[in-house]
């Protein structure tokens, strides 16, 4: 239900209410149409957020990945030495580098030859860990943001029903009254 409301609404005396265009309302019919106008903002924010929060959801899950792949640099390491961070495409047509170059993770090694030795993996993992908690933060933080947009959502409506049902026992006790 949208109604639009105009900002030229003028009090006319008692409980009713003009807006610019001349058309007449009553208290009740201004406080549905600013609740309506609230509700369907606070529902523009709502699918904003949600749509935000599928975006970080799919960052974690690329990051999950992106460390997957160097927790297997790092075991292969032990077979071989050292492991290069090659330019082998791990997901979302990324490379681990490409993707720890757009993150801020350092890949730095001790001989700038693009080889990790162990210990070189474990700080890049840590590195990709911190990443991940920072993600994870973020997260939870806009969970509670979009659950304080639900809450306010609810209210909204919540008020536009007690509105409406005033209204109709308004209107019934004076059809009780006529009878």
């Amino acid at each position: 239900m949208t109604i639009e409301t105009n900002p030229n609404i003028q009090a006319v005396g008692g409980d009713q209410f003009v807006d610019a265009l001349g058309q007449g309302m009553d208290l009740q019919d201004l406080i549905m149409a600013i609740e309506s106008r609230r509700a369907d903002l606070l529902d523009k924010q709502l699918a904003d957020q949600v749509n935000q929060m599928k975006k970080l959801n799919e960052k974690i899950a690329l990051a999950n990945k992106m460390l997957a792949y160097a927790r297997t640099q790092q075991s292969s390491v032990l077979k071989k030495g050292v492991s290069k961070d090659d330019s082998k495409v791990v997901a979302d047509n990324m490379t681990f580098r490409q993707w720890a170059e757009q993150n801020g993770i350092s890949l730095h090694d001790v001989n700038d030859d693009d080889l990790h030795n162990k210990d070189e993996w474990a700080a890049i993992i840590e590195n990709v860990k911190g990443h991940i908690d920072s993600l994870n933060s973020t997260s939870q933080m806009e969970m509670i943001r979009l659950q304080s947009l639900m809450n306010k959502r609810n209210q909204a409506y919540e008020l536009m029903t007690n509105a409406l049902q005033k209204l109709s026992g308004s209107v019934d006790k004076i059809i009780g009254n006529i009878r």
